[in-house]
């Protein structure tokens, strides 16, 4: 039959295609894979029916385990985002908790102005220990002794006031933190769709071995989830 387009336009389509030059990402569509191939480290990819993830590069990678894993689209994603919705339960069920504990910073900033207050009238007694010394009313020794323990007392005082006000401050910035984290973890709840833009957000990648074993390695780069969370977990599909 004759050609559906010139060859000029067959020439150039060709030259474009096989540059080889890097493909630039548009900001804020960098894929991200997460199902990856545990043998290879390759993302895994759709089969020509969609129905079934496989590792791309089985054909070309020289491994044989590679060739192995066929799994389940839909048991795969279910899966995935079923454990994700645990997770995000848990998380925001230990969240909740913080923000109870955490809400006793009024009581902390009401003992940082109750030692500021007693410094100041340890430091005004110290100033009428001096005159009652002076005007004979105490001895030399007795001066000394409640000079002695006044001071130790301000010192303890002085010490104390910038560890609650520092423990303040982290305090609110970890509240500030899981309010900020708070809508992420509520999308993740009512996630149904397999939404890799926000799966990313607390997954580093899935290793699928096949469908009797499966391993969510969880991003531990923020701190309160590292401390809910175990690095890896592992699962068979539903």
């Amino acid at each position: 039959h004759e050609p559906l387009v010139t060859q000029e336009l067959f020439d150039m389509a060709n030259a474009n295609a096989f540059t080889h030059k890097k493909k630039n990402v548009p900001t804020g569509r960098k894929a991200q894979p997460i199902l990856i191939c545990p043998y290879c480290g390759r993302r895994l990819t759709l089969t020509s029916w969609g129905n079934a993830y496989r590792c791309g590069q089985a054909a070309i990678s020289g491994i044989a385990e590679c060739k192995t894993i066929h799994v389940d689209k839909e048991q795969l994603e279910n899966t995935v985002l079923s454990c994700t919705r645990i997770m995000a339960s848990m998380v925001a069920a230990e969240a909740s908790g913080k923000k109870k504990e955490w809400s006793q910073t009024a009581a902390i900033e009401e003992k940082i102005k109750m030692l500021g207050a007693e410094g100041k009238r340890l430091s005004s007694r110290k100033l009428r220990l001096y005159e009652d010394y002076r005007s004979g009313n105490i001895t030399k020794e007795q001066y000394l002794k409640k000079c002695e323990s006044a001071a130790s007392r301000i010192l303890e005082i002085e010490n104390s006031i910038p560890e609650l006000k520092d423990e303040v401050i982290q305090i609110k910035e970890q509240m500030q933190h899981i309010e900020e984290r708070g809508a992420e973890l509520e999308s993740l709840l009512s996630l149904e769709t397999f939404d890799k833009d926000k799966l990313v957000t607390v997954i580093d990648s899935v290793q699928v071995y096949n469908e009797e074993r499966i391993e969510i390695v969880w991003k531990m780069d923020d701190g309160f989830f590292s401390k809910v969370l175990g690095e890896k977990e592992v699962v068979a599909l539903q």
